[in-house]
């Protein structure tokens, strides 16, 4: 065979291996995949209570008489502070947590108050908490005890400031639509307040001096459908925010 007549074989062999590449690149062009549609702008974050409301609706507890009002509603780290304005009232304040659309409120007239929110799982109850000075932060408190929020319960918290922990012990008991609650801490503070449940979650206000109370509201999609309570009444009150 001569030099011309491999060199011609080669030429052809090369040919027929492009060919089929060519073929390899059509094919894995047609079988790509899409590429990846743009990812959708994000959805409003739960928990965006911040902003003014009015006073739609509102009943003292047991249904007694109602009153009318604002809310204003804003948002200090991971909690939020409340401001009442209520037609021919004094007005008050209050500070809130978010968990899942539920804002979870203590209120207060006095200097000191404050507000937890607990997930109860059996006689586990898991809270955040934050006082009327919400700007320091909130912290973490873990009660152990028995089921049904009936009974008295060990606690184990940090304090948001400085991460310093406590120790104590934390007394729940069921009154009608809801539930009285009393700390005793190791270091000899003592705190008393009232919950109220929804579901799996328990909001707790406490305060020292002057009214206290706690109210719990759940996310309408145009505003805040709200229960609250007060030391000393075992009724709920109701009051529903329209976001202006």
């Amino acid at each position: 065979m001569t030099r011309r007549t491999r060199w011609n074989e080669t030429i052809a062999l090369s040919a027929v291996v492009l060919a089929l590449l060519a073929c390899k690149r059509s094919a894995e062009q047609e079988q790509a995949p899409p590429a990846p549609a743009a990812p959708a702008a994000p959805a409003a974050a739960a928990g965006n209570h911040a902003g003014t409301y009015t006073i739609s609706a509102a009943a003292n507890p047991g249904g007694g008489g109602g009153y009318k009002g604002s809310v204003d509603i804003s948002a200090v780290g991971s909690a939020f502070k409340l401001k009442w304005t209520l037609e021919g009232q004094p007005g008050y304040s209050g500070v809130g947590i978010d968990q899942d659309g539920i804002l979870g409120v203590g209120w207060g007239t006095g200097e000191r108050y404050g507000v937890v929110v607990y997930q109860v799982d059996g006689g586990t109850l898991k809270g955040r908490w934050a006082t009327s000075a919400a700007e320091q932060g909130v912290g973490l408190e873990t009660a152990t005890g028995p089921e049904g929020l009936s009974g008295t319960y060990q606690v184990v918290g940090t304090n948001p400031v400085g991460g310093n922990s406590y120790k104590g012990a934390l007394a729940i008991a069921p009154a009608g639509s809801i539930y009285t609650v009393a700390w005793s801490l190791t270091s000899g503070e003592k705190y008393s307040g009232i919950g109220i449940l929804e579901g799996k979650t328990f909001v707790v206000g406490w305060g020292i001096g002057g009214s206290a109370g706690v109210v719990l509201y759940k996310s309408s999609g145009t505003g805040l459908d709200g229960k609250w309570a007060t030391p000393g009444n075992t009724a709920v009150g109701t009051e529903t925010l329209a976001r202006n």
